[in-house]
């Protein structure tokens, strides 16, 4: 079985890897310097290795199998769990390692918070290509189809529901709220979001985050279960709502 070592940049590593973003902003189809991803001069190794096979194509069909994904190589490295949100040298290295699985249709790759991960303020890297997805999941490693929702999406798209969820990191960590958002927006049949869940109109997700700032001023409602919080929805959110 072949077998993988997850590494750390240090920063000369990430000096190195804005570099490398920029070059490939000028010319999508650079290289990753092998030294980059694997010298002593730019990485450390971290935890045990892996199988390769973790990080197959399967891991980068959707946003939620990569969190699944990565939730099994921190497992199975034996990383320290506690440690890994704050880690900037791990993500940056693990995102770099896999880029060419993020490059838009024409190679494009947006900014460097994207790929550069820069722990401290949630609303800034929810974005980031892999870390905030594994913290979604490992707040939900119980019932992780609760996070269907937001992140049941191809690996290079976000969207309205993930845009307005993921900026919110009380939001993300809340059983109930996750919970509520995929019964409201994702289709289980069709293994898809619902139609409308992506526009603006009444019972749309800018319109659920609104209404879940307002109930967060007189309710707790992060330790709150979906069915309670569905019954605390005005009316434009019916159409959504399975029951209804």
């Amino acid at each position: 079985m072949e077998m993988m070592q997850m590494r750390a940049f240090n920063p000369a590593g990430i000096e190195q890897m804005h570099i490398w973003l920029g070059q490939v902003r000028e010319n999508s189809s650079t290289p990753i310097p092998l030294e980059l991803l694997e010298g002593a001069a730019f990485t450390k190794a971290v935890g045990r290795p892996i199988p390769a096979e973790t990080f197959g194509q399967e891991a980068f069909k959707t946003k939620l199998t990569l969190a699944k994904a990565i939730d099994q190589a921190v497992i199975t490295s034996e990383l320290d769990e506690e440690s890994l949100e704050n880690d900037k040298g791990f993500w940056s290295w693990l995102t770099l390692k896999f880029a060419r699985n993020f490059f838009g249709s024409k190679g494009q790759i947006g900014e460097s918070a994207l790929w550069v991960y820069e722990p401290g303020n949630w609303r800034k890297v929810y974005r980031q290509k892999m870390a905030p997805l594994w913290l979604a999941y490992r707040a939900h490693r119980d019932n992780p189809d609760c996070l269907k929702a937001v992140l049941g999406i191809p690996v290079n798209k976000t969207g309205e529901v993930f845009e307005q969820m993921m900026a919110r990191k009380w939001v993300v960590l809340s059983p109930g709220i996750m919970t509520l958002v995929t019964k409201l927006y994702f289709d289980e049949e069709k293994s898809a979001l619902k139609r409308g869940s992506g526009g603006k109109d009444a019972g749309a997700p800018r319109r659920l985050t609104t209404v879940l700032d307002q109930l967060g001023l007189t309710y707790d409602i992060e330790e709150l279960g979906w069915e309670v919080l569905a019954d605390m929805l005005p009316n434009d959110f019916k159409k959504f709502i399975p029951y209804a």
